[in-house]
């Protein structure tokens, strides 16, 4: 087992001499190969570093097993904890890698990989790449390119950009170029904004589709590599650049919305040439005087992840959607698949458990959903809106689905506007929210007495 670990190391590319750089080493299969080695240390100790699981029965087993080792080193270059990476035929359905679990050295939030090694190479770095992978960060170094780290099966986050800001002063991000890279490069601009200084620069790489640094580097060598680095998009052009797409600046209200959009964000970024440089180009795309922007700036609210109370409007919503599923519970199966995550997700209190028992009730009625609040506090909300007397007849299909788009959209333009949405078609989403929310009627019925 341990030759094919060193085959499968060898076709991609890896020699000895960074395998042993690395400290890349191989776990064997079995279930007790490492725990009988380390018998006279003692099983508390083995579990208390991630070595060793116990299952449910209460027995402990070696935790990694037929797997390439990669050691995760801290900064003085002390190891602690293990990624292990499955190989050849070896998946089975298990993780492509397995991490540590957290202990009290090994926090993966805060860790990156590889960042020992790039910090002892003789030449000084200028800066640091981050990449997705323990693979991508070795096959680099493999090519000369020893200035790359890996997060550890987490998002970048903003104890990653502080502790890399320590050592360098600029930070490039690459990224798959698909949706889900250029999501995840948006989460790292809200990581990021907090940690950068005027010194201090990040930018992103976007990679072709299908590619990743270990393909790109074998297939087209270490300097187009360089080059795409060279080449990284600037966080702030990155930030307003995505805000923007799709947006009509020659519209007043879409000038408007971008203002909205961005100001809060920006909130985030220490006080300094980024920030200033970056609100002189939002007064510009927005046709604004900048110290009108920066008055805003002071006073607009910091994104932050702490939920607002819901306004009245969507309070107003959220009773016509339980007035129009207490009338036809069935109208929530009329709903796309992704609207009904959506509204399951945004959805809280009596709204949030009636939706969510809908979602696992086959072919329910009303009957049936007044029952299953019976000796709960929602149960008299509900009984009360049955007994209203604007139920007669059957909810329209096409009534529900637009009460039910109005109330994501704003939902979602209020999780945006408060740092709690990463994801970029959720931006989308909120500009056609935007577009809309003047025109559309809100049911501002007074609700059923309680």
């Amino acid at each position: 087992e341990r030759s094919k670990a060193v085959d499968y190391l060898k076709e991609r590319g890896l020699t000895g001499a960074v395998a042993r750089d690395f400290g890349i080493g191989f776990a064997p299969p079995g279930w007790q190969g490492l725990k009988t080695a380390l018998a006279t240390v003692g099983e508390t100790p083995l579990l208390d570093a991630g070595l060793l699981a116990k299952n449910d029965a209460g027995s402990t087993y070696d935790r990694f097993r037929d797997r390439i080792m990669f050691p995760i080193r801290d900064t003085r270059g002390r190891v602690i904890g293990f990624g292990g990476r499955v190989f050849g035929d070896n998946t089975d359905g298990q993780p492509k890698y397995l991490n540590s679990p957290e202990t009290e050295v090994f926090h993966k939030g805060r860790e990156l990989y590889g960042l020992f090694e790039a910090r002892r190479t003789p030449r000084s770095l200028e800066h640091i790449v981050v990449v997705e992978g323990y693979m991508d960060v070795v096959a680099l170094a493999q090519h000369g390119v020893t200035n790359a780290v890996a997060t550890l099966g987490t998002a970048i986050g903003e104890a990653h950009f502080r502790k890399l800001l320590r050592y360098v002063k600029h930070v490039v991000c690459c990224f798959d170029g698909d949706d889900a890279g250029r999501n995840a490069a948006w989460k790292a601009v809200d990581a990021a904004f907090p940690a950068l200084t005027a010194e201090c620069h990040v930018s992103f790489v976007f990679l072709p589709q299908g590619e990743d640094p270990d393909t790109i580097i074998r297939n087209q060598g270490p300097e187009h590599f360089t080059e795409l680095v060279r080449a990284a998009t600037p966080i702030g052009a990155y930030f307003l650049g995505q805000l923007q797409v799709g947006l009509d600046l020659t519209n007043l209200d879409e000038r408007a919305t971008l203002c909205e959009l961005a100001l809060p964000r920006l909130g985030r970024l220490p006080d300094g040439e980024l920030r200033t440089i970056l609100l002189r180009d939002l007064a510009e795309l927005t046709e604004n005087d900048v110290r009108h922007l920066e008055d805003r700036l002071r006073d607009a609210p910091v994104a932050s992840n702490r939920p607002k109370p819901a306004t009245p409007t969507d309070m107003a919503r959220a009773k016509a959607l339980l007035r129009l599923l207490v009338r036809e519970p069935g109208s929530f199966g009329c709903l796309s698949p992704a609207d009904r995550a959506q509204l399951i997700g945004l959805a809280d209190g009596t709204l949030g458990a009636v939706v969510r028992f809908l979602a696992e009730t086959t072919n329910p009625d009303a009957a049936a959903l007044l029952g299953r609040f019976v000796g709960e506090p929602a149960h008299d909300e509900l009984t009360a809106i049955a007994a209203s007397e604007r139920l007669p007849g059957t909810a329209s299909e096409s009534e529900f689905r637009e009460c039910t788009r109005l109330y994501i959209a704003e939902g979602n333009r209020r999780a945006l506007l408060e740092g709690q949405v990463d994801d970029l078609d959720d931006v989308r989403r909120y500009w056609d929210a935007k577009r809309v929310q003047t025109t559309a009627p809100v049911d501002h019925a007074p609700a059923a007495p309680i």
